[in-house]
């Protein structure tokens, strides 16, 4: 209920991310929503990855309890077999098999009227090809009008071309903008093969338009695990009031983007917090902590 005009303001904008991150928690916190989602993503992807641990099937078939066992273990191989990963890679190269271009097809009236015309040129001349091969063969050649014997046989074949070929300037205009766009923004190789990946995995992709002030509008990939949003029940996420991800950069990289927003002195005090912050701290890399989610000590 807050007025516009303040919720433009960057101190607005501050607050409401700071709210966002009181909701999901500290991405240390092995407790909060943002930890516990994340090694639920972690486990789907070993299991696609076939590396999950191998923990729980120990537990049901040797007696790792003494409480409820001998104690004895049966010497048996527990690598996992890679049956999911094999689905998991046949299922994302189906998907991949896709082209992600789009067929652009104009609907305004004007461009139904004139592929009207088009289409009802070509039903009359698919009815009289026989008559038009003739034609040609007896004159040598037409001039009005495409080659007789390169129309389809019958109407069916010619609604099928019809669909696939013939496009109006601004069908073809729009396709050709479309595709130089993915093709810039590598989001056929590159993007779209990770986000594919994710949707196997982790039933999620998320990805990002972003208007960088060097590279223009880009298409950037979001790892599912760092993606933060607001409450749904849409499988689409269509209906999220706010959504958003973290994103681990360096100093100079903050600096590149915000320009002039930040003062020499406050990416010193965001660089001395970095320092203190756990997964940016690698002064003690054997350093290790109990993971309340898994059990496990990392």
């Amino acid at each position: 209920m807050v007025p516009k005009e303040k919720k433009e303001s960057k101190e607005y904008g501050l607050r409401y991310a700071k709210a966002i991150e009181k909701q999901w928690g500290n991405a240390d916190d092995y407790n909060s929503l943002f930890r516990k989602r994340q090694k639920i993503f972690e486990r789907n992807r070993d299991y696609a990855n076939g590396t999950q641990d191998t923990t729980v099937y120990k537990q049901i078939l040797t007696s790792l309890d003494p409480n409820n066992g001998d104690g004895s273990l049966v010497n048996l191989d527990f690598t996992p077999v890679p049956i999911l990963a094999k689905f998991a890679r046949i299922v994302t190269n189906k998907i991949l098999s896709r082209s992600p271009y789009p067929n652009l097809e104009a609907v305004d009236p004007l461009s139904s009227s004139e592929k009207d015309q088009q289409k009802k040129m070509m039903q009359m001349q698919v009815a009289a090809r026989d008559e038009l091969i003739a034609l040609k063969q007896e004159t040598g050649g037409l001039t009005i009008g495409d080659d007789p014997e390169m129309l389809p046989e019958t109407l069916e074949e010619a609604e099928i071309f019809f669909e696939t070929n013939i496009k109006t300037d601004a069908e073809i205009a729009a396709q050709i903008a479309t595709n130089m766009t993915l093709e810039w923004n590598n989001f056929d190789d590159n993007t779209y093969r990770r986000c594919v990946s994710d949707l196997t995995a982790l039933g999620m992709a998320v990805t990002k338009r972003t208007n960088d002030p060097n590279y223009g509008v880009k298409v950037e990939y979001v790892d599912p695990g760092s993606f933060i949003h607001s409450y749904t029940e849409d499988p689409s996420m269509e209906d999220l009031v706010y959504a958003g991800h973290i994103k681990r950069m360096t100093i100079s990289e903050l600096k590149r983007l915000a320009g002039d927003e930040l003062t020499e002195e406050q990416l010193k005090k965001i660089q001395k917090g970095a320092k203190k912050h756990k997964q940016g701290d690698y002064s003690s890399p054997h350093a290790t902590s109990y993971d309340n989610f898994t059990g496990k000590y990392t």
